[in-house]
């Protein structure tokens, strides 16, 4: 459900930003469908209709005989049907409908635009001093826009194909990431974050420390060194010998 509301999210940035920057582009993928509208009302079949591309005549119908394309390709109001889009099927289309005197009562142009489809990310991440996830995209990252998702929550403000957590504080917190261009958009797989602590466990507990210090002296781990005598040991083997020497 989360990522469907992101999804129109994104749907709606993207009506958005062509709006601000008055694109006159309808956005389709390769392997989509458009229609491109002539007009809401039904076109009289008696009526000439000529659909051209990039000035190139694609489809003509006159006094309800097509001499050009397939009646398939037009819907009862004229307009034009277009399946399997491909990058060749961007460009200027152009309506024009005739009477049957031949004067022009309707022209209507519609500029499409073809972008191959965002394919979908993998998602991945590492573990260091601070946690970073990467989002993978086949798609060129100067064509493509990230968003990223943090225990179902839009993540406001990430938009790279990175995103790093402060510390460990996203241990067990799921994110996931979209990919997406004014065409399509693709999710990857949730994700949760799982890292070893990488600090030892004795440094953790005083008495382990202590414990570890103790064991790792010279004295504690080599079986090569006997053990120094003490002091008072060595003043009572000075005097045994000192009375020894006087005797005899």
């Amino acid at each position: 459900m989360v990522k469907v509301l992101i999804l129109a999210a994104v749907l709606v940035a993207m009506t958005a930003t062509a709006q601000e920057n008055q694109e006159p582009c309808t956005f389709k993928p390769v392997g989509g469908s458009a229609t491109i509208l002539l007009q809401s009302t039904n076109l009289d079949p008696a009526l000439e209709l000529i659909w051209k591309l990039n000035n190139t005549k694609i489809f003509q119908r006159k006094r309800g005989k097509v001499s050009m394309g397939n009646e398939s390709d037009v819907t009862k109001e004229g307009s034009l049907k277009l399946r399997n889009l491909q990058l060749q099927h961007a460009g200027l289309y152009e309506a024009e409908v005739y009477d049957t005197k031949g004067k022009q009562v309707i022209c209507k142009e519609a500029m499409l635009c073809v972008m191959e489809r965002v394919s979908r990310p993998m998602l991945n991440y590492s573990c260091d001093e601070d946690v970073v996830l990467t989002c993978h995209s086949d798609s060129q990252v100067g064509h493509v826009m990230f968003n990223w998702t943090r225990n179902s929550q839009v993540m406001e403000g990430e938009e790279g194909p990175t995103v790093t957590v402060p510390g460990r504080s996203g241990l067990g917190d799921m994110f996931s990431c979209l990919v997406w261009n004014k065409a399509s958009a693709e999710s990857s797989s949730n994700v949760t974050i799982a890292c070893e602590d990488p600090t030892p466990s004795y440094t953790k507990d005083p008495s382990n420390l202590k414990s570890y210090r103790s064991n790792s002296s010279p004295a504690a781990t080599s079986g090569n060194h006997l053990p120094l005598p003490s002091l008072g040991q060595f003043l009572q083997f000075y005097i045994f010998t000192f009375t020894l020497t006087t005797y005899f």
